[in-house]
């Protein structure tokens, strides 16, 4: 049973994300037949998280990495979640607001070659209002997000549910921005990671990944480019899963 401290304060604003988001799916053309497939997976995992919230199966989960790796690079812009949530309490005073999300549709092996992984790195985008749902249900967790290459700094747990204690699943330096939120921002110390979660709701102006925002400069401007090559963001640390082994 999921603790109830960690189901949103906002419900009906998740519930409304995932409607939303599902509509659009149902609605959206020329995919190729991966993207068509991962679309009628999200929404049959969306509609069944609306529908069962924290009592979700992993069996209910349709769209899971792999959906989305079969799906093709082009299927990006029109599967791309813009009704996101943020991370973190949702009922916190502090509100974090970054610009875009930092993520790369194609992670790097260690000599740095780009590797086609379909839309996989979109997988948690896509179903995060399915995370805040089932209040980040370690099998459910498990099942959306157990991609080979995706190396997590922790198993997913209930008492540090992935959609409060974000960082927690993430390795980042000392001088990432979410250290500097928690740590020097809300004065966490050593303990900033629990600081961050439960005293800031951290949330994307845009769902587009970065592709230059970087050095202080702005993000990019043509939107649908972004796909071709997304990088750092300086207003939410690097947390994109580690670089593919070299085989």
């Amino acid at each position: 049973m999921a603790d109830m401290r960690f189901t949103a304060r906002y419900p009906h604003a998740v519930i409304r994300s995932a409607k939303a988001y599902a509509e659009h799916l149902a609605g959206t053309k020329g995919l190729s037949a991966g993207g068509r497939c991962a679309a009628d997976g999200l929404i049959e995992t969306l509609d069944a998280a609306v529908t069962d919230a924290l009592e979700l199966r992993p069996g209910d989960v349709k769209a899971t990495w792999r959906q989305l790796a079969a799906a093709e690079i082009s299927d990006a812009e029109a599967l791309v979640n813009h009704w996101q949530l943020g991370y973190g309490s949702d009922s916190a005073a502090v509100i974090s607001i970054g610009t875009e999300h930092a993520y790369e549709l194609m992670p790097k092996l260690r000599d740095n070659t780009p590797v086609d992984v379909g839309l996989a790195e979109m997988t948690m985008e896509c179903l995060v209002a399915v995370i805040w749902l089932t209040a980040s249900k370690p099998q459910v967790l498990q099942r959306i997000a157990s991609a080979p290459w995706w190396g997590w700094a922790t198993g997913f747990s209930a008492n540090r549910p992935y959609h409060i204690y974000t960082a927690n699943y993430y390795k980042v330096s000392a001088r990432s921005t979410w250290a500097t939120i928690g740590r020097d921002v809300l004065r966490g110390g050593a303990d900033w990671r629990t600081a961050l979660a439960e005293r800031c709701y951290q949330i994307e102006l845009s769902a587009y990944p970065a592709r230059r925002s970087v050095g202080g400069r702005g993000p990019s401007e043509n939107v649908p480019r972004r796909w071709a090559a997304s990088r750092t963001n300086p207003h939410r640390p690097r947390h994109s899963r580690p670089r593919m082994a070299s085989v």
